[in-house]
C-alpha cells in the first residue's frame, strides 16, 4: 500500500468513527466497550492520544529496519501490564475528559 492509499484509508477510517459517534446521546458515551475497562468516551480519548502523536513519529527518522514483527508487539509483556494499563487508561480519560460533553467531544475528534 502505498502512501497515498494509506493516507486515504486512514481518513475515511477516521470519517466512520467520527459519523458513528456524532451523534451518540449522553448515556451512550459512557457505555462499556469490549476493551474492558473503556467506556466508549475513553476508547475515542485512546484513538485520539494516538492520532495526536502520529505527526512526531511521522516526522522522525525511520529505523533501518523492524526489530520485530507485529505479532511479536503485541505479545504480553510489561508492556501490557496492569499497572502499564492503568497508565494508558488514565492518559486516554484525561483526553477524553477536555471537551465539555460527548458533542463536542465528537468535534474535538473530527478536528484531530
Amino acid at each position: 500500500m502505498g502512501h497515498d492509499q494509506a493516507l486515504e484509508a486512514f481518513q475515511l477510517e477516521c470519517g466512520a468513527l467520527g459519523d458513528a459517534v456524532a451523534g451518540l446521546s449522553d448515556a451512550e458515551w459512557n457505555l462499556p466497550t469490549r476493551c474492558t475497562p473503556w467506556t466508549v468516551r475513553d476508547l475515542l480519548g485512546h484513538v485520539c492520544v494516538v492520532i495526536d502523536w502520529l505527526p512526531a513519529m511521522l516526522d522522525a527518522p525511520s529505523p533501518p529496519e523492524a526489530e520485530i514483527s507485529a505479532v511479536e508487539y503485541y505479545r504480553p509483556d510489561d508492556r501490557f501490564s496492569p499497572q502499564t494499563n492503568g497508565k494508558w487508561i488514565a492518559l486516554a480519560q484525561d483526553r477524553a475528559a477536555r471537551p465539555a460533553d460527548g458533542g463536542a467531544f465528537a468535534e474535538d475528534f473530527a478536528a484531530t
